[in-house]
């Protein structure tokens, strides 16, 4: 058993096609509600890949309207779920890897509750412009309410 895990641990390394989206989905939801909680708007746009800062024009007024309704207002918030994963393989590399997922049940401080996705992309050998979160969405259980970062 050693012996196996030795070497899958190098096959894994000189292959360097495993990627933990799990621990990259936490670390980035964790990441988005600490800045949320500081209101640190630099933080939040610094998340965005490069694509969607230089193409969405009203991008800092988007990460402005999301600050005034969850920045310093988050009580508490749930699990962080996946959505979903698209996943490009060239020669035994990753060279494209997408995901979205979920900070559930985020409750306001002003008694409100929504949820929060995330779409991203963590790996693109072919677009590197496209690395990081291209959209946040923001969500209530009254959908006129919802609003999105990045479109």
């Amino acid at each position: 058993l050693f012996l196996f895990l030795t070497v899958f641990i190098i096959y894994l390394s000189v292959n360097s096609s495993y990627v933990d989206v799990n621990k990259y989905q936490e670390d980035t939801g964790k990441r988005l509600i600490e800045y949320l909680d500081n209101s640190d708007s630099n933080s939040i746009k610094d998340m965005y890949c490069t694509k969607t800062k230089s193409e969405c024009e009203n991008l800092d007024e988007q990460i402005e309207q999301l600050n005034s309704i969850l920045g310093n207002n988050i009580d508490s918030f749930g699990e962080i779920r996946e959505s979903g994963e698209s996943k490009s393989i060239r020669k035994r590399k990753i060279t494209k890897l997408g995901c979205s997922f979920t900070i559930e049940n985020v409750c306001l401080r002003d008694g409100q509750e929504c949820s929060i996705t995330i779409s991203s992309d963590i790996v693109n050998t072919e677009h590197p412009e496209c690395v990081g979160i291209e959209i946040i969405g923001v969500h209530y259980q009254d959908k006129s309410k919802d609003f999105y970062i990045g479109d």
